[in-house]
């Protein structure tokens, strides 16, 4: 009955805001979130855990009494070792993936259930055994009955997607979604949307934008992979260079073959092209001097890990992997984050690239992204071979039809001051900063249903209006690149 309680308790949250909306939205700090969390979760499955916590325990004690040189005791905890070990294995790589999450907890209620039938049998309780076998019916029956009124996506999503495709791996639920206006996504545990064919003009620039500034990179490495529309960005190019796209999770590389193999541009065909299924971080730490160009996709600032790949120890290592002649950039989600968190990342790519350009993502006020490059040589950006590149890229790339990435000098914000952020704190592995801040920021945000709110001075998210207030400071903090008229030009877009 856990899957019935949870459903029932939440109506499958979207996001954390659902969940304060249970208590009226009169959440205004984390314990009371916490709290909530907890209490939530004892519904759901507490008397579960709680009694089964028992098992073992009483186990033990029982053979205490009739083992006194521990011989049994030690065979329990050798069984309960691998057990431990062979029950997440089984759970992942079996249960989920060919039951799902619902019924892998029937699956797993029934083998707990025959366990204590064998258990009484050989004990020869005979009518303990028919209790059980009556017990397990009377339960098993109405809930699977309840289970046919479960749905994976969301009641509560304010899009109502027409679900194509369920995929369970380890990283829970990956499900294809499309939206009314045909839009297909990947959307992860009903918490995450990892792409879109809506959004394929602004996914694709972002490859196309770097490039650009680096025509001639032969190898690229893209960090993630989600949908492959990024990664397929470079594919209209007249010759595309080779593509390495690490993507942490098989699951989603696995779907994204199978099912954005057209907005990917040919990209999963194309030989020189691969995909890597490993950290980003880890994979970039193990390379040295391999590629033109590296582009760090959109990461989570408060993702659980993710605020590891804006350290300054990753930013080093990126730099190790770049050719001398290497280029890095690395996309920003500015509606995840507040001023103070992207001064704490600016600082921080700042320590390890001094000569950074600021350019923007397109002028999205909802969803806008914020991109920092750098040569690893730490060579000056220079106003006339700019100039020349995006003219040239204008001439050359006939089959591109992006009307921003066209005129990048658009976009195109400035280069940061070495020392504009130096009194900021650094992000390092050892101190997870902006992880710890930014998760703070974004629950509390939900809790007070909020987001978006609270100017840039109250630390709101760099989106709607805050996003032309951060633009007009960021642009102080930087000196023009290109003609300054063309920043006036931004902002009057993106207004």
């Amino acid at each position: 009955f856990c899957p019935l309680i949870l459903y029932q308790t939440t109506r499958q949250l979207v996001s954390i805001r659902y969940l304060a909306a249970i208590e009226g939205n009169s959440l205004d700090s984390l314990n009371q979130y916490w709290f909530l969390l907890c209490r939530v979760v004892a519904y759901a499955a507490g008397v579960t855990l709680f009694f089964s916590g028992f098992v073992f325990p009483v186990i033990l004690s029982m053979n205490s009494k009739t083992d006194p040189d521990g011989k049994a005791i030690g065979k329990l905890l050798a069984i309960n070792g691998l057990g431990g070990l062979l029950g997440c294995e089984l759970a992942n790589g079996i249960l989920l993936s060919k039951f799902g999450i619902y019924g892998g907890f029937l699956v797993l209620a029934s083998a707990i259930g025959f366990a204590v039938l064998i258990v009484c049998l050989l004990n020869r309780r005979t009518l303990w055994a028919i209790a059980v076998v009556v017990a397990a019916l009377a339960m098993a029956i109405p809930a699977i009955g309840g289970y046919r009124g479960l749905k994976y996506v969301s009641p509560r999503a304010k899009t109502k997607y027409a679900v194509k495709d369920v995929t369970f791996g380890r990283e829970g639920v990956l499900m294809v979604v499309e939206a009314p206006g045909g839009s297909r996504s990947l959307l992860m545990n009903n918490q995450y949307v990892l792409g879109s064919t809506g959004h394929a003009t602004i996914e694709r620039r972002q490859l196309l934008l770097p490039w650009l500034l680096h025509p001639q990179a032969k190898k690229v490495c893209c960090l993630g992979l989600a949908t492959g529309i990024s990664a397929g960005g470079l594919e209209t190019l007249d010759e595309p260079p080779e593509v390495t796209s690490v993507e942490l999770s098989e699951t989603v590389a696995e779907v994204a073959k199978k099912h954005f193999r057209e907005e990917s541009r040919a990209f999963y065909e194309r030989d020189g092209n691969r995909i890597i299924c490993e950290d980003g971080r880890t994979l970039i730490a193990a390379t040295d001097n391999e590629y033109d160009l590296v582009v760090a996709d959109l990461f989570r600032p408060y993702g659980i890990g993710e605020g590891r790949l804006f350290s300054v120890e990753h930013f080093r290592n990126v730099k190790r992997a770049l050719k001398d002649d290497g280029m890095f950039c690395q996309w920003l989600p500015a509606h995840q984050l507040n001023e103070k968190q992207f001064k704490i990342i600016a600082a921080s790519f700042l320590k390890v690239f001094p000569e950074t350009m600021v350019v923007n993502g397109g002028i999205l006020t909802k969803t806008p992204s914020i991109g920092l490059c750098a040569w690893k040589s730490g060579e000056p950006w220079e106003t006339t071979d700019l100039k020349a590149k995006i003219e040239s890229f204008q001439q050359q790339q006939k089959n591109i039809t992006d009307t921003l990435t066209l005129n990048a000098q658009l976009l195109l914000a400035g280069v940061l001051k070495p020392d504009q952020y130096s009194d900021e704190p650094l992000n390092t592995l050892d101190n997870a900063l902006l992880e710890l801040d930014a998760s703070r920021n974004w629950v509390l945000a939900d809790v007070r249903n909020d987001r978006g709110k609270g100017g840039l001075s109250g630390g709101g998210f760099l989106s709607g209006e805050n996003l032309g207030l951060f633009m007009r400071k960021l642009y102080k903090d930087t000196d023009p690149i290109l003609d300054p008229v063309h920043r006036q030009q931004f902002l009057q877009l993106l207004q």
